[in-house]
């Protein structure tokens, strides 16, 4: 088995400024699949050509934390398995390489697109729900 550095080395890079730029002037269809690791450097074999790797400040992997909240009947994970539309999640997400971290509010629209709104949030208070995050609740959701 392969290290995940050791995978992705001969992928070309692209810097996070110019996934961002890029990304803005696409529409984002999101998709998550599960690879099993055996079964990865035989993927990135294929694909590499095609496809291009993160790189920030050298690294090709990172770690980041993520909490997501519900309401207390669970609404947006049976929505989520329901596979309704609209749907929402709400969420931090903290990105432990480089300390930024935002509360996220993504929306599931009925065409399938996934629009995304986040503030700046403190790395301490990622597993609360604080004042500003309600706020963009209530701005997102209505």
């Amino acid at each position: 088995m392969n290290s995940a550095e050791g995978l992705f080395a001969g992928l070309r890079a692209v810097s996070l400024d110019e996934m961002n730029e890029r990304a803005a002037l696409q529409r984002r269809t999101d998709n998550t699949y599960l690879v099993p690791v055996d079964d990865l450097a035989e993927l990135v074999g294929r694909v590499g050509d095609e496809h291009e790797v993160l790189v920030i400040d050298g690294d090709r992997v990172f770690d980041y934390e993520s909490t997501y909240f519900d309401t207390p009947s669970l609404r947006c994970f049976h929505d989520h398995v329901r596979d309704r539309r609209p749907r929402f999640k709400a969420r931090t997400r903290w990105y432990v390489s480089t300390g930024d971290c935002f509360f996220e509010v993504k929306v599931k629209q009925n065409d399938g697109e996934t629009r995304k709104r986040n503030v700046d949030y403190d790395p301490d208070d990622r597993n609360v729900v604080v004042p500003s995050a309600r706020d963009l609740l209530r701005e997102v959701l209505g």
